[in-house]
């Protein structure tokens, strides 16, 4: 655990937990895991293990009771559950830029209780998102009306993934617009998604932490003039996404 001291990643070609699974891997290489099966009935319970709705099964794997109690080794030796605990209590372990990495707070809920330097930062999250929610609404009532068909979301690494991939993963379920994702500067990209849309129909999102990026910029200038040249009005079609609020 760091308490709050300078953090130092744990290194595997240090650790002799590390040495001792690979030297276990290479033991039960050959391992017949029907043959486990077979000389321990109890091999399912023992291997498998439930979380919040996650099941986790082992026991297919070239696994026995040494390799779970290395494993466990190993993360002991790592001190994995100190770490747990400054990551949930808000220590800066984003050393590059002196941040805390509390991503799960973005999931909270009121009385979680995530803190960074002794302030509970709760209350913001769920501001946000309850504006962010809002805007979803309003969306979403766009579109039952015909005035939104597309969404377009601009932006590199981050900006696109995380977004990206919700949207694949909820499309099932999708009973909005449709999304469509633009990360790549060459303009064959934006043009290539833009070129089966409706100008008037379509709203662009661009997402760029400092509104700084590059790629993101020269994207968004094209989908801008995409929007005006189609009779599309830029004031009520264009979102912004970032935490540069002067910018």
């Amino acid at each position: 655990m760091t308490n709050g001291q300078a953090w130092r990643p744990f290194r595997l070609s240090e650790s002799e937990a590390q040495m001792r699974l690979e030297a276990l891997a290479l033991e039960k290489r050959d391992m017949d895991v029907r043959d486990a099966f077979a000389q321990d009935a109890s091999r399912v319970e023992t291997l498998s293990w439930d979380l919040d709705g996650l099941h986790v099964d082992a026991s297919k794997q070239r696994w026995d009771a040494e390799v779970k109690d290395a494993l466990i080794a190993l993360g002991e030796e790592a001190d994995l559950s100190g770490a747990i605990a400054d990551l949930f209590g808000g220590v800066k372990l984003n050393t590059t830029e002196g941040r805390a990495v509390l991503h799960m707070a973005l999931r909270g809920e009121d009385g979680d209780g995530f803190e960074v330097d002794g302030q509970n930062v709760l209350p913001e999250v769920l501001e946000v998102r309850g504006r962010m929610l809002d805007f979803v609404d309003k969306v979403h009532a766009l579109h039952a009306k015909g005035e939104v068909t597309d969404v377009v979301n601009i932006g590199i690494g981050g900006s696109d993934l995380g977004p990206a991939m919700a949207a694949k993963a909820l499309r099932r379920f999708s009973c909005g617009p449709q999304c469509h994702f633009v990360s790549n500067v060459d303009g064959a990209h934006v043009a290539s998604v833009l070129q089966d849309l409706e100008p008037q129909t379509t709203m662009i999102v661009v997402v760029s932490k400092t509104f700084t990026t590059q790629e993101t910029m020269a994207n968004a200038h094209i989908a801008k003039s995409w929007l005006e040249t189609g009779g599309g009005t830029a004031s009520k079609q264009l979102v912004a996404v970032s935490t540069n609020l002067e910018g």
